[in-house]
């Protein structure tokens, strides 16, 4: 398969949805680099799979931007010392640190919500949690739509 920007020997390929519909792309490493910032320096071993992220986040690329970083306005942990030990210092890091965090959890988990078993205390909190987040979604795009009615309604 052939690169869809230079017509390389593709390497990456990426699917996502959107607007509940699958589109493919296929990139080499080069392109995937330019049009989505991916690093392909580390390879991360298959065995081993949280010390190859570890090892991914101390790649120069994330340092440099580790370096910038505020820390936790809860436990006053930075970036820096996540990629360095590879544990989270409170909840709010999580929050905190989304934007970097949730392409790693992604990478690991290959999701970001939790949607597996929990303490029963906490499962109609959870629950109600999806279903508010759920009906936002819906209100946005009835919004996005014009459909107002519907967004008040919900």
């Amino acid at each position: 398969m052939e690169c869809e920007i230079c017509k390389a020997k593709a390497t990456v390929h990426i699917t996502r949805m959107e607007n509940g519909s699958k589109r493919e792309m296929h990139l080499c490493e080069k392109c995937a680099k330019e049009k989505f910032g991916f690093i392909f320096k580390v390879k991360i071993p298959s065995n081993n799979t949280m010390k190859g992220i570890i090892e991914l986040m101390q790649d120069e690329s994330y340092a440099a931007k580790a370096a910038n970083d505020s820390s936790c306005p809860e436990c006053g942990m930075s970036f820096a010392d996540f990629s360095q030990t590879g544990r989270i210092g409170c909840p709010d890091c999580y929050r905190h640190f989304n934007e970097r965090l949730g392409p790693i959890i992604q990478r690991m988990h290959r999701n970001d919500k939790h949607i597996g078993k929990m303490p029963k205390k906490y499962e109609e909190k959870h629950h109600l949690e999806n279903t508010i987040d759920q009906c936002r979604l819906e209100m946005d795009k009835a919004v996005r739509n014009e459909e107002f009615e519907r967004a008040a309604e919900l």
